[in-house]
């Protein structure tokens, strides 16, 4: 998918709380079976602690791809977030999958899903 045909994806869904690192993953995930939320509706998965709303999923093979970007995800002083192994545990304990890449690894988690 052209990247042209994304952005126009993306802009008709009326979802923009996504950045363009976050959505540079679609076409590569695509090519996996994953389903973006933010080009469809959201995929709701019912973990013990919480309702979640992955970024990508398959669920076929029950998998999730999670974004985080350092600025939201990271602890900044006075402002507790949960860790990545805290949210990959909630996932595991209801049967999914998950890999949270961070910002800092998004240019090599893309260049290991093309090999």
């Amino acid at each position: 998918m052209s990247p042209e045909a994304i952005v126009k994806r993306i802009k008709s869904s009326k979802n923009l709380n996504y950045s363009k690192e976050e959505l540079s993953l679609l076409p590569y995930l695509e090519k996996l079976g994953f389903i973006s939320t933010s080009i469809t509706k959201p995929y709701f998965i019912h973990c013990k602690d919480r309702i979640r709303v992955p970024d990508y999923f398959n669920p076929v093979t029950k998998e999730v791809v999670e974004y985080w970007g350092t600025y939201w995800h990271k602890n900044r002083k006075g402002i507790e977030h949960e860790s990545d192994v805290y949210v990959v545990s909630k996932y595991h304990e209801v049967g999914w999958h998950c890999v949270i890449v961070w910002t800092e690894e998004l240019e090599e988690y893309k260049e290991r899903l093309t090999r």
